[in-house]
């Protein structure tokens, strides 16, 4: 089987989720638990099925996995100029669906990527595979390692939204209550998940919930039209415009 058909086999793919619960159950402490001993067991029957290739991806993957806990590997703190060229074909393969061929070039380059970025470039291919949980726990990762890169907690965010909308509710709140200290896009995108939760409450809840946004939609506004970023990026602005006027609408 072609290294592009691998996520299109419904084994392979239940393979690496039930992979990805077996590392979390590992750093969670409940792997040698009955619950641990019925996943691995699940584990073994698909496991003898799959090609030589498809193992060999199978473990790069884990070993990908692994990477989601302890220090990182190295403390690099540039993409090194010979990774470069490798690292566009990644982003290549990441986009015409060569998800296999994509985590392959970066395992290869692994050593010069600086962690928080390599769990990044991890997290976008994972996303762009639809395996939203796997995504959310690289791209948050990423955030970890580097707290002060915005677009990676922006990113970290709308993942864990498509992966579990619940917690992500939870952290946007978080983000709303403290939206001074925050910036401005990750403002809108927590707003952006707490209007599509509001739309599921009950009337009422519904319309407390989108009133509570309009505040720190509109501090957001302001600190992009004093700061220059909306000219920038325009689009922020046209976004929180638009939430805030759906707040409203519904509102009343």
């Amino acid at each position: 089987m072609n290294e592009r058909q691998f996520f299109q086999n419904p084994d392979f793919v239940a393979y690496v989720r039930m992979l990805h619960q077996l590392h979390g159950a590992i750093r969670e402490g409940w792997d040698e638990t009955d619950k641990g001993e019925a996943l691995r067991d699940r584990m073994d029957e698909p496991w003898h099925n799959f090609s030589g290739d498809e193992v060999a991806s199978l473990s790069g993957i884990s070993a990908d996995l692994d990477s989601l806990s302890g220090p990182p590997a190295s403390d690099i703190r540039t993409i090194a100029a010979d990774a470069k060229a490798d690292l566009d074909s990644a982003l290549e393969a990441r986009k015409t669906g060569d998800f296999i061929g994509a985590l392959e070039i970066l395992r290869k380059h692994a050593g010069r990527i600086p962690a928080a970025s390599l769990a990044y470039l991890r997290g976008q291919i994972w996303l762009e595979a639809g395996e939203y949980p796997i995504a959310a726990e690289f791209l948050q990762r990423a955030s970890d390692l580097e707290p002060d890169n915005s677009n990676f907690r922006y990113i970290a965010l709308h993942a864990l939204g498509k992966s579990d909308p619940l917690k992500a509710a939870d952290q946007a709140r978080a983000i709303l209550a403290e939206s001074p200290r925050n910036p401005p896009e990750l403002v809108l995108k927590a707003a952006d998940i707490l209007a599509d939760q509001a739309r599921i409450l009950p009337s009422d809840q519904t319309r407390r919930e989108l009133k509570s946004l309009i505040r720190p939609l509109q501090d957001s506004i302001f600190r992009l039209e004093t700061s220059g970023e909306g000219q920038v990026h325009p689009d922020l602005l046209i976004r929180a415009d638009g939430l805030i006027d759906a707040c409203r609408r519904q509102v009343g």
